[in-house]
């Protein structure tokens, strides 16, 4: 039997909180279903609002 695993990373950078990181997500899929997701946060090192 054939399985699909697929990973999604993203920001969300319009949640930046007072120390200036925003959360990077994970979402894990199996054969098209959750299985996992995930949260930690970084600090980026680029603008998030460019003037």
């Amino acid at each position: 039997m054939k399985s699909t695993f697929r990973t999604l990373f993203y920001l969300k950078k319009n949640q930046p909180r007072k120390d200036k990181t925003v959360p990077i997500m994970v979402k894990v899929t199996v054969n098209g279903n959750p299985q996992s997701r995930a949260k930690q946060y970084i600090l980026l090192h680029w603008r998030l609002h460019p003037r």
